[in-house]
């Protein structure tokens, strides 16, 4: 493909586990601008449907964008056949309103599989407002488990959650926090 002016080329392409692909992408308007919270609109090809993606991370210096994404029908598809070096037809963004980042004291951030790179991205935003930050992940199994890393890394305190009952009594998120909030342990925002 010739690289036009309104291409975005693909930097990294990555399959995490099975069905999620992660990208960085060269957009250096989008990066510079980026908040925890927003998304972009994808567009692959002339012939392709726009449709939202989270950003699940950028660099302003780098000028690039990450997504996470899973493979759900055809345009997703389309997009996971792209490589590296390959380029994106369009690329809108950011949109939508930043999630809300004040100093409220602790914060619960609660995610599930590929929502694991939004997640990331607002709980950096929390603890650099002087938040306490508890996260928690939840995944069907240990397979669909990625970036439990890089969570831990923007987190003071990180849970696993996972649907075989493999790490623990929970099996869904929704119960840990629940239990979490029972057991006297204060949260100001979740």
């Amino acid at each position: 493909a010739i690289r036009g002016v309104d291409m975005y080329k693909i930097l990294k392409r990555e399959v995490l586990v099975p069905n999620t692909v992660y990208l960085k992408v060269e957009a250096p308007e989008i990066a510079r601008k980026a908040k925890p919270g927003q998304f972009v609109i994808l567009r692959v090809d002339e012939v392709g449907e726009r449709f939202p993606l989270s950003l699940s991370g950028w660099d302003k210096n780098e000028g690039t964008l990450e997504v996470l994404f899973l493979i759900m029908g055809r345009s997703t598809m389309k997009l996971s056949s792209l490589k590296e070096g390959d380029c994106i037809m369009d690329v809108v963004g950011p949109l939508g309103r930043p999630t809300e980042v004040e100093s409220y004291g602790n914060a619960m951030c609660v995610c599930s599989t590929f929502g694991v790179g939004p997640t990331i991205t607002l709980a950096k935003a929390l603890k650099g407002r002087g938040n306490r930050v508890i996260s928690v992940m939840e995944a069907k199994d240990e397979t669909y488990l990625f970036w439990e890393d890089r969570l831990r890394s923007v987190s003071d305190e990180t849970h696993v959650v996972l649907g075989d009952g493999s790490r623990g009594k929970h099996r869904q998120a929704s119960q840990f926090v629940k239990e979490y909030l029972k057991s006297g342990n204060k949260l100001d925002r979740v």
